[in-house]
Order: C-alpha cells, then sequence, then structure tokens
C-alpha cells in the first residue's frame, strides 16, 4: 500500500524533508448519567380559635426517592508494531489498533465511577402557631427524618475491591421554635431556634476516582 508523506520545513535552516504520517495513540472518556427524583407530600391544617385567637396545627409528612444510574468508561488504542518501529498511515481501514484496556473493544467498562445509587427519605412533621394577647406570635414543631441510602460499584470484584457496595440508614430529630413580637404595625422583634441537616451529594457517598496530572482524587 501506499504510505502518506508530508513535507516539513526547518524554521532555523528552511530545509524542506519529507515525512510519512504515523500512527498515534488516542485516549477517550464517555461519561454519562441518568437521575430520577420522585417526591410525594401530604399536609393537613387544622384551625380553632381558643380564647379569641386563633391556634393554627398542621401534621404532614413527605416521601422522596432519588436514583442514578452513573457511567463513565476510559480506554486508549495504541497503534500495533513489530518492534519498536512506528506504524505508518495510509488508509484507515488499513490502520491497526490494540485497545487498552483489552476488554475495551467489546464495551466492558473498566472505570471505578460507574454506580448505581439510590436515597430514600421519610419525614413527617407537626406545626403548632398561636398568638398571645395580640402580640406574641410562637410558631413551634418538630419534623423526624428517615434515611436510606444504597451505591452499588458496577463490574468491580468485591474480593478486591474495599467498598463495592454500601448501606446507610440513618433518622433525625429536628426541633425548632420561633418567636415574633409585634411592637407596632411596623416593627417586629423575632427570635428562632431550629436544627436542620445537609446530606452528602451522591459523589461524596461512593468511592470514587478522578486521575490527576499530579495525584489521583478518591
Amino acid at each position: 500500500f501506499t504510505t502518506l508523506t508530508s513535507v516539513r520545513k526547518n524554521d532555523s535552516t528552511g530545509a524542506e524533508t519529507v515525512a510519512p504520517w504515523t500512527v498515534e495513540s488516542l485516549s477517550r472518556k464517555w461519561i454519562s448519567n441518568t437521575d430520577k427524583d420522585i417526591q410525594a407530600f401530604l399536609n393537613l391544617t387544622y384551625d380553632r380559635d381558643i380564647f379569641g385567637n386563633e391556634l393554627e396545627i398542621k401534621v404532614g409528612g413527605m416521601i422522596r426517592d432519588k436514583t442514578r444510574d452513573n457511567y463513565e468508561i476510559d480506554y486508549s488504542i495504541s497503534p500495533t508494531v513489530n518492534g519498536s518501529g512506528p506504524e505508518y498511515y495510509s488508509t484507515f481501514d488499513n490502520t491497526q489498533f490494540m485497545w487498552i484496556p483489552s476488554g475495551a473493544a467489546a464495551g466492558n467498562v473498566v472505570n471505578t465511577n460507574n454506580y448505581t445509587l439510590s436515597e430514600e427519605i421519610l419525614g413527617t412533621y407537626i406545626q403548632a402557631k398561636y398568638i398571645f394577647f395580640n402580640r406574641l406570635q410562637i410558631l413551634t414543631g418538630v419534623r423526624v427524618e428517615a434515611t436510606a441510602q444504597n451505591y452499588d460499584e458496577l463490574n468491580e470484584d468485591p474480593s478486591i475491591f474495599i467498598g463495592k457496595t454500601g448501606t446507610k440508614s440513618y433518622y433525625d430529630i429536628l426541633p425548632g421554635i420561633h418567636f415574633k413580637y409585634m411592637i407596632n404595625d411596623k416593627q417586629n422583634l423575632r427570635f428562632s431556634y431550629y436544627e436542620s441537616i445537609t446530606r452528602p451529594n451522591f459523589y461524596e457517598i461512593t468511592p470514587y476516582i478522578l486521575p490527576g496530572d499530579y495525584f489521583d482524587e478518591q
């Protein structure tokens, strides 16, 4: 077959040389994910007049189901040559490559960042609001949330990969109380105390690896 060539010019001497095209290595990364978030709420309100002021009581609950399927596929293709010489390019059909890892050619998932993860949250609350002496409003309540998280690293051998699967379940009791004193029609004094939580995002739950120039983040 015919090897393609190109003319290269030396910047310092101006001399021109004819050099064949060579086949170089290539690296690719394919990333995709699917997120689903399904939620359902129920809230009930009860109002009653007590001593000329309105008492409001609320109860309710929430169900939330979050899932993610994450795929990150890394592979490289390297030219196959006999000995240590370069592989010269003629046509794409004549070019031969070697897959790294070898199973990547068949679509094998070879990256540790491939996982499925789910998070289920069940919450319920009760809340009461009342105004004393037409001046002081008190809003108080408590919320209870139960959380269950599960993940599975795809195509990993559990005998050699520590943390291939993981499960964590916990619950939180979150009270709160809020005072508002109405000085006049334009001024209010407020005081609040409450407890809340911040859950880790999905990437912080799984044992991921991010290759870097100087070190790998994991």
